[in-house]
């Protein structure tokens, strides 16, 4: 058994495809989410990579919230700042995917989002 992936943070004309085999795959989600966000049972994750829903964050009590780099973008140059307006107590880790963060964007989860979290990408 065997998983294709397609990295989003190459550039066109094609994506570059990632094959994981069935150990593969379970190692990579082992390291991405055992080691790098200490997921227990009790977690919950969430992805979302465009319009901004920290509410759902929020109400849910997400503890690991997945977004893409260019979202955390836009809504740091909008002043969106979810640490203010909504309880993230909850949040342990800041998961991102497509092209890496900025030195500006890990400063702005750190300093607007929740300073005591970890950031992946």
């Amino acid at each position: 058994m065997f998983r294709s992936s397609y990295s989003s943070r190459c550039r066109p004309p094609v994506p570059k495809c990632i094959v994981h085999g069935a150990a593969g795959t379970l190692v990579q989600h082992l390291k991405e989410l055992k080691l790098h966000t200490d997921l227990k049972r009790e977690d919950t994750i969430f992805y979302y990579t465009t319009c901004g829903l920290w509410r759902l964050a929020q109400d849910e009590k997400v503890s690991v919230f997945g977004t893409s780099a260019k979202y955390l973008a836009s809504i740091e140059k909008a002043e969106v700042k979810p640490g203010r307006d909504f309880d993230l107590s909850r949040l342990k880790a800041l998961l991102s995917t497509g092209s890496p963060l900025s030195v500006e964007s890990f400063e702005y989860v750190y300093r607007d989002i929740k300073a005591d979290t970890g950031v992946w990408e």
